[in-house]
């Protein structure tokens, strides 16, 4: 187990703490647009900058789709994430957005499938355009996972452990960029995340955070504490540090246990992120270096809950859970 495992134990439990449950749904006039995200490990470099959405939203939908497993079916996404990133994952993870007041559509480009949330009528639709089937499970089910389970472990509870975080951020503008065809800001963060346990044990991992920002929020959904579970793959240790990182980046929430000492502008995480590249490394040997790059475009507005895309295609057929 890496080092960044020691300092993410506890991560899921204390993100659950960090995180304000959603209770509220998106504006009624939502938007769509695509994305990428892609998974590089051990030393390939981080890119520096946007600019290849277009190339890698077309390599990421041409490539063989990773093999996934449901938990439970038809309410996300998850992989058996203990090793790092295969190499397919380097392609990228090719999906389609689609925003409304209280509906949402993800696409997954790659697997052929889609997932329909509807919160007013409290049910997850899972579409398979090869089959032309449709799923549909109701949100409230009750075997589906709860908003502090930890997904990376297919459902075994994380433990608050205690620990203190100290985080140190630096962050310097890097200035104003188009980015598929929206103006955006830049903004380079530095992060030195130090985890200290009850038993004196303390670790670091350095990220780096490099991301162009639009003047528009980040579309904001939910279903009170219905969190479908769409995690990427990776590292699930690293992934959940990450996860701490831009908390404390973005969104830091007073708590005696979460130190934060910081230079340079403040990066607001409502804005829509039109590209983000994360870099992560553990100090210790052995640790994991992980990167993973978020590509966006193809932002399409207005979505409202009326448009066809929340329905099942015709000629669809349902059927059962099995």
């Amino acid at each position: 187990m890496s080092s960044i495992s020691s300092q993410t134990s506890v991560a899921c439990a204390l993100l659950a703490l960090a995180w304000p449950a959603t209770t509220g749904a998106a504006d009624p006039a939502g938007f769509a647009y695509g994305s990428v995200t892609r998974f590089l490990a051990g030393d390939t470099p981080a890119p520096a900058g946007p600019g290849s959405y277009r190339t890698d939203l077309e390599t990421a939908s041409a490539a063989d789709a990773p093999v996934v497993r449901h938990v439970p079916f038809g309410l996300g996404k998850t992989v058996a994430r203990v090793q790092p990133p295969a190499p397919t994952f380097a392609n990228g993870l090719a999906e389609r957005h689609y925003v409304g007041a209280s509906r949402e559509r993800i696409d997954d480009i790659g697997t052929h499938t889609a997932d329909i949330t509807d919160c007013l009528e409290r049910t997850i639709t899972h579409l398979d355009f090869n089959r032309k089937t449709d799923l549909i499970l109701p949100i409230d089910r009750p075997d589906r996972p709860s908003a502090g389970e930890n997904r990376a472990d297919s459902g075994a509870k994380a433990t608050d452990d205690g620990s203190v975080f100290f985080f140190t951020i630096e962050t310097r503008a890097l200035g104003a960029a188009t980015v598929e065809g929206i103006p955006t800001h830049g903004y380079d963060s530095r992060i030195a995340m130090t985890v200290t346990k009850p038993t004196g044990e303390r670790t670091t991992s350095d990220v780096r955070v490099r991301a162009y920002y639009a003047a528009f929020d980040e579309p904001s959904f939910g279903c009170g504490d219905v969190r479908p579970d769409r995690s990427p793959p990776g590292d699930a240790d690293a992934m959940a540090a990450i996860d701490l990182a831009l908390h404390a980046l973005h969104a830091p929430r007073p708590d005696a246990r979460y130190s934060i000492r910081r230079t340079g502008p403040i990066v607001s995480g409502k804005r829509f992120r039109l590209w983000q590249s994360v870099d992560i490394a553990g100090r210790e040997p052995g640790a994991t270096h992980l990167v993973v790059v978020t590509e966006r475009g193809d932002v399409r507005t207005p979505v409202s809950d009326a448009d066809p895309i929340f329905a099942v295609p015709p000629g669809f057929s349902e059927i059962g859970e099995h």
